[in-house]
């Protein structure tokens, strides 16, 4: 497991050197690890169940820690990144492809990971914030 945690951080240790080929290995190789722990989280040993747990917890720090530090090294903040990757003219026919397969992946790593119950479902959050929103508009 350790070597997974390590080959993550090898993958995101170099912002300067980033190409579209660095950045398609980074998306397919975390692709391939998050696979992994999702087969381990679907184990029927607890104990390998448990441990994927943990890994999948620390990998979500690392990456979350990486994300900071590439946007803090390319000087955008989130919602800019965000604009930029959702913009297929900054990117090939085969990059955005790349991209959009990535995203339907982690997508699915992350609903999996919510049915689960090992990350929070933020519906109910979001549908309060919806209805505070207009409660405060009505009230206003």
């Amino acid at each position: 497991m350790r070597d997974k945690i390590k080959q993550i951080e090898e993958l995101f240790s170099n912002f300067d050197n980033l190409t579209p080929e660095s950045v398609e290995k980074i998306v397919s190789e975390t692709l391939k690890i998050f696979t992994d722990v999702m087969s381990k989280l679907n184990s029927s040993d607890e104990k390998e169940r448990t441990e994927a747990l943990q890994l999948a917890t620390e990998l979500r720090t690392i990456l979350e820690s990486k994300a900071k530090e590439a946007m803090k090294s390319i000087g955008m903040d989130e919602e800019e990144l965000t604009a930029f990757m959702s913009n297929p003219e900054h990117f090939s026919p085969t990059e955005w492809q790349a991209l959009g397969q990535a995203k339907e992946e982690m997508q699915s790593f992350q609903e999996n990971l919510k049915e689960k119950g090992l990350i929070p479902n933020n519906e109910s959050k979001d549908k309060a914030k919806k209805n505070k929103s207009k409660i405060q508009w009505v009230q206003g």
